[in-house]
């Protein structure tokens, strides 16, 4: 086998040129057809007794397919190792001619990881977050799942902050109604701030059968275009006022959640511990984008591969139009990939300084972190066993917690080692 490396224009761009042995092919094509013959049943054929021409005939084409793919795969394999390169994605292969009994030549072009240098971590100066649970934070979660249990009640009087109001609207902008007939029909909670500011101000204090007419102006950032930016009138009709009921935190509300003794001091101690789970998840995300955007800082000049960039703002993009749609926003069009340039290089940067760190420093992956990991995202979903088994069977979904997990370890290494200062923060402050 012959091999030629070469660099490319780009600073990590890199060309394998290999060339093997024609006889390579042939032989392995010859060996692949001939145990065909002796496994293959066709009709007419006793077994083992296919004649040679009538397997390559029916197979020639796709062990041919078959046979290249290896032989590339293995010489490509070969060679990387060889060269000692750390590629940043897949190549792109191409062969120089079409494989054929007298020549097996391709070329493979891909981009290196860069030449960070060593990373020193005592240096930096890290911020870490710090919290705990009190007994106040038990109390807060506990009224808010009181609150995601409420009822309401109809009552004759004006709409005050924490009622229900039902509503009617259209609303007119540059002349056009909307909708064109009829009215909209919505509902808000007062203080919920779901709707826009200037209608739920005008709603409190407002009765059913009561109508009112609102000013107000469209977000530039609207998901309709037709209004974004725009001034608007709405005509309002109150259609219902409803009060809030909270269930009382007894045996059968505490049930309710999966306590089977319904005893408080219980249901107390599990929505502690549910809470303590969710602050660790939280600080440990604070702590790991803390440590990345220090060491950017540290290391801000070094090559990026433009594929890893191009792959990480494809990727921003996905999740924006994403987002959009869930939010029912009407994508026509996707967003200039340049919008997610920056924020891509700088993930990018992050990421390779972090696996920097891991490999000069012999880091490795803690699975029990990951199970971990994996366990607390099925446990927000109805059935977190297939949830489990959907990430243990989807290695791109399991890879991406892998990789969450890895940083999450990183992080706390360097803040162990950096000069890092604990900053105390109270628990419902660390949510905002």
């Amino acid at each position: 086998m012959q091999v030629a490396l070469t660099q490319l224009e780009r600073p990590l761009g890199r060309k394998l040129s290999i060339s093997l042995p024609p006889e390579t092919y042939s032989v392995a094509i010859s060996k692949r057809l001939a145990d065909l013959s002796k496994s293959v049943s066709l009709k007419g054929f006793r077994p083992g007794k296919v004649p040679a021409n009538v397997i390559d005939q029916r197979y020639g084409a796709q062990v041919r397919s078959e046979v290249a793919q290896e032989l590339v795969r293995d010489a490509l394999g070969n060679s990387i190792q060889q060269h000692a390169l750390r590629l940043a994605m897949d190549p792109s292969v191409r062969f120089v001619n079409p494989p054929s009994l007298a020549s097996f030549e391709f070329e493979a072009e891909f981009e290196v990881m860069p030449e960070i240098g060593a990373v020193a971590v005592d240096t930096l100066e890290v911020t870490r977050v710090v919290s705990q649970i009190d007994d106040a934070d038990i109390d807060r979660m506990i009224e808010n799942l009181r609150l995601q249990r409420r009822t309401w009640s109809d009552v004759a009087r004006a709409a005050g902050k924490g009622d229900l109001v039902a509503f009617e609207m259209t609303v007119t902008v540059d002349g056009e109604r909307f909708p064109a007939e009829g009215f909209e029909r919505a509902a808000t909670v007062i203080g919920s701030g779901v709707v826009v500011p200037e209608v739920e101000t005008a709603l409190e204090g407002r009765s059913a059968t009561d109508q009112l007419e609102v000013g107000f102006s469209y977000p530039e950032g609207h998901r309709d275009p037709k209004v974004a930016g725009k001034q608007a009138q709405a005509e309002v009709r109150v259609v219902q006022v409803q009060e809030p009921v909270l269930p009382v935190v007894d045996a059968d509300f505490i049930r309710s959640f999966g306590i089977f003794d319904g005893e408080l001091e219980t249901f107390r101690r599990e929505v502690r511990n549910n809470l303590e789970r969710e602050m660790r998840g939280a600080l440990s995300q604070r702590l790991r984008v803390e440590v990345i955007n220090r060491l950017i800082a540290a290391h801000p000049e070094f090559d990026l591969p433009p594929s890893m960039v191009d792959a990480e703002a494809q990727r921003l993009r996905a999740m924006a139009i994403q987002q959009a749609k869930n939010q029912g926003a009407t994508v026509d069009q996707e967003p200039a990939l340049e919008l997610f340039m920056n924020d891509a290089r700088a993930r990018v940067r992050g990421g390779l300084l972090m696996g920097e760190v891991a490999q000069q420093n012999g880091l490795k992956l803690d699975q029990r972190r990951v199970r971990d990991a994996v366990e607390v995202i099925a446990s927000t979903y109805e059935d977190p066993g297939s949830v489990i088994k959907m990430y243990r069977d989807d290695q791109r979904l399991l890879a991406a917690v892998q990789e969450r997990v890895m940083e999450e370890q990183v992080a706390e290494w360097i803040a162990e080692r950096a000069r890092t200062t604990d900053e105390p923060r109270a628990f419902v402050d660390l949510l905002k």
